[in-house]
C-alpha cells in the first residue's frame, strides 16, 4: 500500500500556507489593529459615527408630504349574496 508522499521542500512543514490561509490572517490582522486603535482611541467611536452619518444620510433632511387618503367618488352599495 503506497503511502502519501510529501514534497521534498515542505517535508519539515506541518501547514502549508494557501491563499485562503492567507487572506483569512490578512483580514484576521487588519480587525486586530482596527480594534486596537477604537480601543486606544476614545474619539474613533465619534469618528465612525460621524462617517457613517456623512455615508448614509443625505446632506438634507428628507421632505415629509401629508398622507392622501383615497375617498370613494359615488354612493357605495351593499352586495348580498341572495
Amino acid at each position: 500500500m503506497p503511502r502519501y508522499q510529501r514534497e521534498p521542500e515542505s517535508a519539515g512543514r506541518r501547514f502549508v500556507w494557501t491563499v485562503g490561509a492567507a487572506l483569512l490572517a490578512i483580514h484576521g490582522i487588519l480587525l486586530l489593529i482596527f480594534a486596537s486603535v477604537v480601543v486606544a482611541t476614545p474619539h474613533a467611536i465619534e469618528w465612525i459615527a460621524e462617517a457613517a452619518q456623512a455615508e448614509f444620510v443625505g446632506p438634507d433632511e428628507p421632505v415629509i408630504t401629508p398622507t392622501q387618503f383615497a375617498r370613494p367618488l359615488g354612493e357605495m352599495w351593499v352586495v348580498g349574496a341572495d
